[in-house]
């Protein structure tokens, strides 16, 4: 479809960008990759509550949440990779078994 044609570009460069952003995430260090998640979590913990956190007081449901959100990072971070290869191959015109295998093994 020539219409879908027209997006290969825009598709290609998000998935390059995607994959810099997994590159560049994965090279941080641990204290810094874990002042982030961090920070994320005490933003939700603040917004939902309303009430600032002290340090002294994170207990096992902060840590539980932490993770939580880390874990959904992950998954949003390689699905969104998973959909733009996908788009990409699809506005190419070069969808076939092996395409779709591979978003697959982008999600899981």
């Amino acid at each position: 479809c020539m219409y879908m044609k027209k997006f290969f570009g825009v598709y290609l460069i998000l998935t390059l960008s995607i994959m810099v952003g997994i590159f560049c995430f994965s090279a941080q260090t641990g204290e810094k990759s874990s002042a982030i998640s961090e920070g994320v979590t005490k933003k939700v913990v603040v917004e939902e509550r309303g009430v600032d956190v002290p340090k002294n007081e994170y207990d096992d449901k902060f840590e539980f949440v932490e993770t939580i959100i880390r874990k959904s990072a992950h998954f949003l971070i390689f699905t969104a990779l998973g959909f733009c290869v996908f788009m990409t191959l699809y506005s190419s015109g070069k969808v076939n078994k092996k395409s779709v295998l591979c978003i697959i093994l982008c999600i899981f």
